[in-house]
């Protein structure tokens, strides 16, 4: 009994920390891509890597875009979060969900919108977030590129 007590105890500890270690990987990873591509964004482009991370990450990326969607920054970083937050979101659209669809065409920041529009966007995006998008989301599900619930 005690033999097999040890043997779930250890399948148990080693599952814990493979999860936790599978977390904190992809929570790394997208912070050191968000922060690169705040402030490495520029007319010219931004670091191609750090948006390969981002769109590889899948909705996993979503509650670190939608953070750093801030009206104050710098509005080729908006415009590509932007961009990154509708491409993350396809398995949403892809299921069908028009009034997301219809929002997310709402929000998009370009590098000419005015900062009194950007401000606008990105309340209405942090709104529909607390409100709709935080509750489906499932960041528990480290290992999904969609994890099906927005």
């Amino acid at each position: 009994m005690k033999n097999v007590f040890g043997a779930v105890a250890a399948i148990a500890i080693l599952a814990g920390l493979a999860w936790v270690g599978g977390y904190l990987y992809w929570h790394i990873r997208l912070l050191g891509a968000i922060r690169t591509l705040e402030t490495r964004t520029t007319p010219q482009g931004s670091d191609a890597d750090a948006v390969e991370i981002v769109e590889e990450a899948g909705c996993k990326a979503l509650p670190y875009l939608i953070s750093a969607i801030q009206p104050g920054k710098n509005p080729y970083f908006l415009a590509l979060a932007s961009d990154l937050l509708k491409k993350n979101l396809a398995g949403p659209l892809s299921r069908g969900d028009v009034e997301l669809n219809t929002n997310l065409t709402d929000w998009m920041i370009t590098t000419e919108t005015s900062a009194d529009a950007r401000q606008k966007k990105c309340d209405a995006l942090h709104a529909w977030w607390r409100e709709q998008g935080e509750p489906r989301h499932s960041g528990a599900k480290w290992w999904k590129r969609d994890c099906g619930g927005i």
